[in-house]
């Protein structure tokens, strides 16, 4: 279905729950935009674990859908979370040097998107490191 390698290891990512394959895809700045947090996260140390913990919190999913365009890449999606669909759609945008700049997630309906945010939720909260990360900086450290 894909054909840009991209959009390929992309999938593969999601698809085979392999945590780490899309680390050397990444930017350093890299912008992770998730469906259930009313905020977004920088940083490649940050956003590939989580997109790794996204990978494991599927119970099924698959690509039906891509679009790639220079620098956007579009892949829809659907899923399964505690027996409930989900479908969506990844936002990907490369920098100049080919590496993902933003990965924004767009996903429906909401009841199994909560679902799904309560499956990563726990998966951060087995990571004090990535929970911190998340939090940002106490007040007063330097940045």
């Amino acid at each position: 279905m894909p054909t840009d390698p991209i959009s390929a290891r992309i999938i593969a990512t999601f698809q085979d729950k392999a945590p780490g394959a899309l680390d050397n895809l990444l930017a350093e700045d890299v912008e992770l935009r998730p469906p259930t947090y009313g905020k977004s996260w920088r940083g490649r140390g940050l956003v590939a674990p989580l997109l790794g913990f996204a990978a494991a919190s599927f119970d099924r999913l698959s690509y039906t859908d891509v679009v790639a365009d220079g620098h956007i890449l579009i892949l829809r999606f659907e899923a399964e979370v505690e027996g409930q669909a989900m479908s969506g759609v990844d936002w990907v945008r490369l920098n100049d040097q080919g590496l993902i700049s933003v990965f924004e997630i767009f996903s429906r309906p909401p009841k199994v998107a909560l679902l799904f945010l309560e499956r990563m939720t726990a998966r951060i909260k087995e990571h004090p490191d990535i929970a911190a990360m998340m939090r940002g900086p106490a007040p007063g450290d330097a940045t």
